[in-house]
């Protein structure tokens, strides 16, 4: 998901992928804080809850 323009923003999909594999995006996380909370019984998922 490259960019050519640093201004703009796209794949808001692959922003939040990477937020909840990795974290350190901070447009990912407001993804995630824009979404419904999400059910996920893996620890792994703890940062798919926006805090």
């Amino acid at each position: 998901a490259g960019l050519r323009n640093p201004l703009r923003v796209k794949c808001l999909h692959a922003q939040l992928a990477h937020y909840l594999a990795r974290g350190g995006n901070p447009v990912g996380e407001e993804v995630a804080r824009m979404l419904p909370t999400l059910h996920c019984p893996d620890r792994l998922c703890d940062r798919a809850s926006p805090t």
